[in-house]
């Protein structure tokens, strides 16, 4: 929620006092940030959130040791000739009571943790645009413009971006892995303690293979980088090179397969704990389950630690921010008021140098006075220290030396949001809020009325190309005003200046931006306005200034001169007479040569000069938003985005390695199928009362598994590589046919700012490694799902074809399941994403109006446009916290109620012996196990979608340039 005034400013306070009371300087270190610095913020309702989100979280956890415990159970119950039907209930049952308090707790794990983290990173992002807004000016200048304004678009956006996400999901990732790992230890012990101890051995095999998978992450962007190095010199080296690496990288991930071979292991030891121990198969079985999977809990848990130290690097630039003290604090109501302000400015033996650039005096000795309700002219060339005295007045700075009088009382010791108040300024480049017009122009006066809004439009001359727009006062001016002309825009400016009725207006080259004709009218409004208050005009046409009461003359930080104009005048030899000589010939003589170009007299080129300016000066916005929306129509209209199939069809030219490739995929998609197979034949082979059978069936099965780990091996490193090599050389033809036809393009294109040569080079390096991405991992996953697929609907039907028509029927629930768990954090992020990009939007304009709203101190209006920014994105992330808490609850309920459904139907058929138990047991883990798999690979897909758009793009460039 949003921080009143008075806590934000007692905040402040506080944060400016060292532990014995003392005032910290502003270059002091700031008091870091963490994630824990972020939980601290919580308010009591996200506590609770936090405490209800992490008990659902070890609940989620928990489910997969609940599940072994009775699977244990049945699978025991099952093999005992003697049980019932009631027993096939009961265990039935059981796996519904589990999956409904499983589903309930992912349901509080999925709506509070979205509740929370929208609620915590709305407040972060508030509370870290209230400490830029209430920056300094100099902080600013010394941190450089543009530079600022990255680094707070940045963390406003990306940075809390970062944070939301580990709040959304990786928390609770994190707590539910860690239950998952720890409960399926303790039930792993529960059932099997000597099993469990020897299987530690697995846990550690298991993770180093996942291990070794993520170096392909670490490979791929060394590889990209050395890539885009050699791609002046030739892509010959990089194909090679790819190629390789290609080799290196499938080969440590082929290693994974050495997770089947854990299985011969476990599978030989749970035998003899059987024969030598009395065990009960079903016991043994499902520790070796709770292993595997509390070895992919704790693999789960460790790869957030990532997440978690990018969201204290986020915090900590933000609190960085938050914590920094400000040398000059528009947020103190220390100082006093004036009851009447005439309007006299003094300034006294001013020194002053700006931060940006300590020891150079910009300011020397400078005297100057400003009797009230005077207009004075601030005269000198670019650097002297005019538009200086402006910011000293408005105290952006403090001097260095001197003092600065308001009506006789140094400033120093006035309210500076109140002096601030009785000043108007008018900078030289106006770039208006992405809000309405209106909204724009009451930024100069709280709560004003239309009425004033409209006089001080016309004051301005602005009400009349306003009322000509589509929305009249209503109408938005969009980001940084780009839908309004840079006098259009002027103007709006001086409106907001002039609503608020300022004793002192100060213009900084405030008609600067306008053509001749506006500059005119909106100077007689000026003329008419500073009469009964005090004026201070920057201008660099000295015509602006010919009716000023004084015009001062600053050279070198000094007051050289001053006087009227006709005063100055009469020194021939002054620096102002001068000046204005210089600029008279410099304005005869671009009169002359544009009469000379067009072979018209001067007089006419000046009239159309202004009438062309006028005419496009008032371009309606309705007019703008038609062009732009024809222009865009027209692109889309010519060049469509290519369907997949034609990113197929790109890999035609290397089909040999693609078909080598295929192949393998559907070789290795056998391996799951046959696996399970194995699995429950070895869990059938525990029941066997003959030792010797027993031992010589867990044999036969043990080998089976260790050749499922050669063969893993070998069909993964023939798969990637061959796809590798597919990938590299599309990559390569891609690269080179975009490099080619981007060389035929204008000038022109490479001026806009998406195709600099840091965007071009980055597309040629990212674009054409995912169309690679694409073609590749689409294959590889169509073929194993294909062959995976059939083999298991093959085998189900042959063992028991009844329960396998059951399961199959069941399958499309386990990969909704799947697809509804992974997807359901997906579709939330495009919510956050849409509230991320206003944020950065708001901000950017922050950083770029920060004098004015440093002058007008309308930062807490500012505040306001944020959470108004963020309204509709609330509503959304409320009902999308209730679809990810729905979601979660479906996916865990179902996947607890399809073996519930399977073994009841699977036991009654058991029960009327219409099955055996092996045949149960393998029917149930081929087609599951599958279903799963292929809604993984439903997951894998979604993911590949998101990088469609960047291989898109080069397609569709190819097709613009080859048009063109």
């Amino acid at each position: 929620m949003a921080e009143s005034s008075s806590a934000r400013k007692k905040n402040v306070e506080l944060s400016r006092k060292k532990p014995d009371g003392k005032e910290k300087s502003s270059s002091s270190a700031a008091p870091s940030g963490s994630l824990k610095t972020v939980l601290n913020q919580s308010d009591w309702k996200d506590m609770l959130l936090m405490i209800l989100e992490s008990i659902g979280s070890l609940a989620d956890g928990s489910a997969m040791a609940l599940m072994m415990l009775i699977a244990s159970s049945l699978m025991n119950s099952y093999g005992d000739a003697s049980f019932t039907l009631k027993d096939v209930n009961k265990f039935s049952l059981a796996f519904i009571y589990v999956a409904v308090g499983v589903g309930s707790g992912a349901f509080l794990e999925g709506f509070c943790w979205a509740r929370t983290a929208e609620r915590q990173t709305f407040r972060i992002r508030r509370r870290y645009l209230q400490a830029v807004l209430w920056q300094d000016v100099g902080f600013f200048d010394t941190n450089h413009g543009a530079s600022i304004a990255s680094q707070v678009v940045s963390s406003i956006s990306t940075d809390t971006l970062t944070i939301q996400g580990v709040l959304t999901e990786k928390i609770a990732n994190f707590i539910t892995n860690t239950a998952l790992f720890v409960t399926a230890q303790l039930a792993a012990l529960y059932l099997s303690w000597r099993l469990a101890i020897v299987a530690i051995t697995a846990i550690s095999m298991r993770n180093s293979g996942e291990a070794v998978s993520s170096i392909r992450t670490v490979y791929s962007y060394v590889g990209e980088e050395r890539t885009v190095k050699a791609y002046k010199i030739s892509l010959e080296p990089t194909l090679k090179h790819g190629i390789k690496q290609g080799l290196m990288k499938r080969m440590a991930i082929g290693t994974i397969g050495v997770t089947f071979a854990v299985w011969a292991l476990q599978g030989w030891y749970g035998s003899t704990l059987i024969m030598h121990k009395k065990a009960k198969g079903g016991d043994v079985f499902t520790a070796v389950v709770c292993i595997v999977y509390g070895g992919l809990g704790l693999g789960g848990a460790l790869i957030n630690i990532k997440y978690f130290i990018e969201a204290n690097i986020a915090a900590s630039r933000i609190f960085e921010m938050i914590h920094r003290v400000v040398d000059i604090d528009s947020a103190k109501e220390l100082g006093k008021t004036m009851s009447e302000v005439k309007g006299e400015v003094e300034f006294r033996n001013i020194d002053f140098e700006y931060p940006s650039r300590p020891g150079s005096l910009v300011l020397s000795k400078f005297n100057l006075k400003v009797m009230a309700c005077q207009t004075v002219g601030l005269v000198g060339r670019s650097g002297s220290g005019k538009s200086t005295v402006i910011n000293l007045l408005e105290k952006f700075y403090e001097p260095l030396r001197g003092h600065i009088l308001l009506d006789g009382v140094d400033i120093k010791t006035l309210q500076l949001k109140w002096l601030r108040s009785q000043m108007g300024l008018v900078s030289q480049e106006p770039i208006p809020f992405a809000t309405s017009i209106k909204q724009n122009i009451c930024f100069g006066k709280e709560e004003a009325s239309m009425e004033e809004v409209m006089e001080a439009a016309k004051a301005a001359n602005a009400h009349n190309f306003i009322c000509q727009l589509p929305e009249g006062y209503n109408t938005l001016v969009g980001q940084l005003g780009s839908q309004l002309s840079e006098g259009q825009k002027q103007r709006i400016s001086i409106a907001r200046a002039l609503l608020r009725d300022p004793r002192i207006l100060l213009l900084d080259e405030a008609t600067s931006a306008l053509d001749s004709h506006s500059e005119k009218a909106v100077q007689d409004a000026l003329n008419q306005t500073s009469i009964g208050r005090t004026t201070i005009i920057v201008a660099h046409r000295l015509s602006v200034l010919r009716n000023a009461d004084l015009n001062a003359v600053i050279q070198s930080g000094k007051l050289v001169e001053s006087g009227s104009h006709e005063q100055l005048m009469q020194n021939l030899s002054g620096p102002y007479s001068i000046m204005v000589q210089l600029q008279r010939n410099f304005i005869d003589d671009e009169v002359t040569s544009k009469a000379q170009d067009t072979g018209s007299s001067s007089s006419v080129v000046l009239d159309t000069g202004i009438a062309n300016a006028e005419q496009k000066d008032d371009t309606s916005l309705s007019q703008i938003f038609s062009d732009e929306k024809k222009t865009n129509q027209q692109q889309d209209d010519n060049y469509s985005s290519p369907s997949p199939w034609q990113l197929m069809s790109m890999a035609a030219t290397e089909w040999k390695p693609t078909l080598i490739g295929f192949i393998a995929d559907l070789a290795c998609g056998l391996i799951q199928p046959l696996y399970s197979l194995c699995m429950a034949a070895l869990l059938a082979v525990y029941f066997t009362t003959d030792h010797n059978e027993l031992r010589s069936q867990t044999r036969i099965y043990c080998f089976a598994f260790l050749a499922f780990a050669v063969f893993a091996f070998l069909t993964n490193v023939i798969q990637h590589y061959y796809f590798w090599i597919m990938g590299e050389s599309l990559t390569k033809r891609v690269r080179e046919a975009l490099f080619e036809k981007i060389l035929t393009y204008e000038i022109e294109w490479f001026d806009k700012e998406n195709n600099s040569s840091g965007a071009v080079c980055s597309r040629l390096a990212t674009d054409a490694t995912m169309e690679r991405t694409l073609v590749a991992d689409r294959l590889s996953i169509l073929a194993q799902a294909i062959s995976s697929a059939t083999l298991a609907v093959v085998l189900g039907l042959i063992l028991s074809w009844k329960l396998a028509l059951v399961a199959i029927s069941l399958r499309p629930c386990i990969i909704a399941a799947f697809y509804i768990s992974t997807t359901t954090m997906q579709t939330m992020s495009k919510k956050i994403l849409k509230a991320q990009n206003e944020s950065g939007e708001l901000a950017s304009e922050a950083v770029v109006n920060h004098r004015i709203i440093t002058a007008f101190c309308f930062q807490e209006k500012v505040l306001n446009l944020l959470e108004l920014t963020q309204v509709s994105s609330k509503k959304d992330s409320y009902g999308q916290s209730w679809y990810a808490g729905f979601g979660l609850f479906l996916s865990q309920f179902i996947t607890g109620a399809v073996p519930a459904l399977t073994f009841w139907y699977g036991g009654r058929l058991l029960y009327h012996k219409e099955i055996t138990y092996k045949h149960l047991f393998q029917t149930f883990l081929i087609l599951v196990t599958t279903g799963r798999l292929i809604a993984e690979t439903g997951t894998i897909t979604a993911d590949l979608s998101k990088g469609e758009m960047g291989a898109y793009f080069s397609l569709v460039k190819l097709q613009q340039l080859s048009a063109m």
